[in-house]
């Protein structure tokens, strides 16, 4: 298989690996996995962000190529965008539905998890997606710790990394150290990210689209 993408390894990462459970909430690991599959396509040349040349407003991101990619995930994203052009927020919210069970189910042909069913009280259906190999997932925490612990100065994905984990309150939830020390780089690498701003304006989508979903949990309960 293709080597891991950004969203793989983020989901890895906000998954225990004895439980199979999420160390984060769901709205957390919904709106980070949608702008982690985000940024796949954003570094892969699929999505753009709109410019002067583009009819319509600038900043807005549309899709610049719809050829099948091979990655059901990425396939699955392009034909929710389709055609259209979006705020960084709107466009990570169109991905959100069934992206998790999509990106879990790579990890599970990957063969670093596994599915476990069991049920609550005998009656109602639960899954649990413990590791089954650690190998990579040790080897990307290790570059993490790094970054955020030693102050080294991260890669691309790294950096990527680091800020969709800042941007989901996890990064000192994946990495031993000092809370807020880990808190505090997180936060620089996630302002300074190397991809530029329409990296930098997809990071910032993922925090809005879960301040918005927030707002609406909150407004309908």
């Amino acid at each position: 298989m293709p080597e891991p993408t950004l969203a793989e390894d983020f989901l890895q990462l906000v998954l225990d690996d004895e439980s199979g459970k999420r160390i984060v909430g769901h709205l957390e690991a919904t709106r980070g996995l949608a702008g982690a599959v985000f940024l796949d396509l954003l570094a892969a040349g699929r999505v753009a962000r709109t410019g002067k040349e583009d009819a319509g407003r600038s900043g807005r991101f549309v899709v610049r190529d719809a050829s099948p990619t091979g990655n059901p995930v990425w396939d699955q994203a392009l034909a929710r965008l389709g055609d259209k052009s979006y705020t960084g927020r709107r466009a990570v919210e169109k991905l959100v539905k069934g992206t998790e069970d999509a990106v879990r189910e790579r990890l599970v042909e990957r063969g670093v998890v596994c599915e476990e069913k069991s049920t609550v009280l005998g009656v109602f259906p639960r899954s649990r997606w413990p590791a089954t190999d650690t190998g990579h997932e040790e080897l990307v925490t290790r570059r993490i710790k790094d970054v955020l612990v030693a102050g080294a100065a991260p890669d691309r994905r790294t950096a990527d990394l680091v800020a969709l984990l800042h941007a989901v309150r996890a990064a000192h939830k994946v990495v031993d150290g000092d809370r807020k020390t880990v808190r505090t780089r997180a936060k620089e690498i996630a302002d300074q990210n190397p991809g530029g701003d329409a990296v930098r304006q997809a990071l910032d989508a993922v925090r809005a689209a879960m301040i918005a979903a927030a707002a609406a949990g909150s407004a309908g309960s």
